[in-house]
């Protein structure tokens, strides 16, 4: 053999053993982890790698930023117990992980082959545990202003509390910030959830001397957010509702959605019109019931007309997508045409049919067999 070829040999074999090697790579032959940068190599598999933190923190195992491959890492507990996986991030095909770790515990990480074949870098750190990292560990939210920094997270998320003094409403206005402004809160730190806030101001009931958990999203790098709590007032509920009146209604919204009733004083059709303040700071719609739990019509940026009874009670909930509202309530007897029992007669020739106040119903008997044509396409459309 000559010493061309005994070279390529030796570096075939050498090659070969390389690759033996890594593919019988596993837990037992798991590679050191460093805190820093670190290389992974999945040409002939995955690649193992084992670490015992010296404190308690929080881990985090990252290759985002350091190539362009696509990975896929595991970590497991020294008893190979899956603790977290992550494939892509929102926003690469790089993989991280964020995890609370003990002092002095093994943990095995697990770069896998599944999507590439590549050597790539990637970064072990660890960081001490902050306020705000769990709901255990929540920080305080306080009235007013509250400014949090989301640049450095445990989970995608930080975590306040408020504990109120009083019974009422409590206010979270997430609008202050431009962006796209998630919190989601709970009753408990047992993921018992009450209400979502996205880009909104939103009431919520809350109880005097309960603690009330915010969990804030990691969709921008920081938050700012209202926080403000009121006594209930007359109108938040059904049964505290506000009197209505006939004629025109300013209803105050800036406090939340309210209610209102309204006793009719004969069998008619009740009118509700909230076209009357344009829409130009949300939707406008009044949700009228029979009682405080059954729906009969919504009124949406229109004039409407429903049937009511004289001497019963309707209730209306005016929804507070907007600072304020302004309707007009009427109320009328029972007209020929406004059923099809008491129908108008229809005539051969013109009818004029005045709609002012609602739908009409007519009727006509056909005089001969044949073709019936109504054209009422003398008034154009609106």
């Amino acid at each position: 053999m000559n010493k061309n070829n005994y070279t390529l040999f030796l570096v075939l074999v050498l090659l070969g053993i390389s690759n033996v090697m890594f593919s019988q790579q596993t837990k037992e032959t798991a590679t050191q982890a460093v805190l820093g940068e670190n290389t992974a190599n999945n040409s002939a598999g995955d690649h193992w790698f084992k670490y015992t933190p010296s404190v308690d923190g929080i881990l985090t195992i990252s290759s985002v930023g350091k190539t362009t491959a696509d990975t896929y890492v595991i970590l497991y507990d020294s008893n190979e117990n899956t603790l977290a996986g992550n494939d892509n991030t929102s926003q690469s095909l790089q993989s991280e992980i964020k995890i609370e770790v003990v002092s002095g515990s093994e943990y095995f990480i697990k770069w896998r082959n599944y999507l590439t074949s590549a050597t790539y870098a990637w970064d072990l750190s660890i960081r001490d545990i902050e306020d705000g990292d769990f709901c255990s560990n929540a920080l305080d939210a306080i009235e007013g202003n509250n400014n949090i920094d989301l640049s450095n997270l445990f989970n995608g998320s930080k975590w306040l509390k408020y504990t109120p003094t009083i019974d009422g409403f409590l206010t979270l206005d997430n609008t202050i910030t431009p962006n796209n402004t998630w919190i989601e809160i709970y009753s408990d730190c047992n993921n018992n959830w009450i209400q979502n806030f996205y880009n909104k101001k939103e009431y919520i009931v809350v109880e005097a001397n309960k603690t009330y958990y915010f969990k804030c999203k990691d969709y921008t790098t920081s938050l700012e957010f209202n926080l403000s709590i009121r006594p209930f007032e007359d109108g938040d509920f059904c049964s505290s509702a506000l009197d209505a009146v006939e004629g025109t209604n300013n209803i105050d919204l800036s406090n939340g959605s309210k209610w209102l009733k309204y006793t009719a004083t004969m069998d008619g059709f009740l009118s509700l019109e909230n076209a009357i303040t344009p829409n130009k700071e949300g939707d406008e719609w009044i949700k009228l019931y029979s009682d405080c739990n059954n729906t009969l019509d919504y009124f949406y940026n229109k004039k409407e007309y429903v049937t009511v009874e004289a001497n019963k009670t309707y209730y209306f909930k005016c929804n507070a997508n907007t600072l304020s509202l302004e309707f007009n309530l009427s109320i009328r007897p029972f007209e020929d045409g406004d059923f099809c029992y008491n129908a108008l007669d229809a005539v051969e020739g013109v009818n004029n049919i005045d709609l002012s106040n609602g739908s009409k119903w007519l009727k006509y008997t056909a005089t001969m067999d044949g073709f019936l044509t109504l054209e009422n396409a003398i008034t154009p459309p609106n």
